[in-house]
């Protein structure tokens, strides 16, 4: 979908300065409900939030190249209507959200299905090649298998370490939630399984093009989460400078913004050709 009064130059500056301006604004006011200067979810927060997503959400639908990040959008769409949900106070934004990280889940898992399909296509070749020439020094193409063998790896080794943070964050939650007499505990390690596959399928794109983004922009809304659910399932936490609330948001805005921006190279106002 391509723009018609505005260039994609201009798009991409103007997004970048919105977005720079909405950092400042929500960070400060995050800030200021901590402290307690001003009132906890304040109608400022409840209106800018849900306006930024939505942003975010407008920006990928007129920026170049929407066509290849499709799920991108609908995964913001999803986050955006569960900031409404949790602006009018009820109680089932988790479940937009949870639909959010299924989208991304599934954006990252198509990023990497051209491995699957070198490896397939390797190993008919392979064969092919064995049944032609049966001599045992007969040349075997292996190039295709080198890319493979270490996404392979990485798949394995990032599948254990999501799997070692799952059991010990949601191991902590639930024993919070059991001693406080809280609801959800069965939702939250839903909720966790959605979000830890998603933040590991992101980690398998390493060395994909614009990986770097994908990876952060995910690995930053995993932390944010987690230290949401922290923060909800220990009330008695401590109040440091920072709290985990804060932490929250400094990972939040900087998550949507860089996923919304996997397809565009906003900071050179150039679109990544063949993404």
């Amino acid at each position: 979908m391509l723009v018609s009064a505005m260039t994609s130059k201009t798009l991409n500056r103007l997004y970048l300065i919105v977005s720079l301006l909405f950092f400042v604004v929500l960070w400060s006011l995050k800030i200021l409900e901590d402290t307690h200067v001003i009132g906890f979810h304040t109608l400022p927060v409840r209106i800018l939030v849900p306006g930024y997503v939505g942003i975010t959400v407008l920006y990928n639908l007129l920026a170049r190249g929407f066509e290849r990040t499709r799920l991108i959008t609908v995964a913001l769409l999803f986050a955006m209507l569960a900031e409404i949900i949790n602006a009018m106070n009820m109680d089932f934004g988790l479940l937009f959200f949870a639909v959010t990280h299924a989208c991304l889940m599934v954006f990252h898992w198509k990023k990497t299905a051209h491995l699957e399909n070198a490896s397939s296509t390797a190993g008919a070749s392979a064969r092919i090649t064995s049944r032609l020439r049966p001599e045992p020094d007969s040349p075997v193409p292996a190039e295709p298998h080198l890319p493979y063998a270490r996404y392979r790896r990485l798949e394995l080794i990032s599948a254990v370490v999501m799997a070692v943070l799952f059991l010990v964050i949601v191991v902590s939650i639930e024993l919070n939630l059991h001693e406080q007499n809280l609801e959800y505990e069965l939702v939250v390690p839903l909720y966790m399984v959605i979000l830890s596959l998603m933040a590991w399928r992101s980690i398998c794109t390493f060395g994909e093009r614009q990986s770097g983004r994908i990876i952060a922009g995910s690995l930053l809304f995993y932390a944010c989460d987690v230290f949401i659910l922290a923060e909800l399932t220990a009330p008695n936490f401590s109040n440091p400078p920072l709290t985990l609330l804060i932490l929250s948001w400094l990972c939040y805005l900087p998550a949507l913004f860089l996923l919304s921006c996997i397809g565009k190279d906003i900071f050179t106002f150039k679109r990544w050709p063949n993404f």
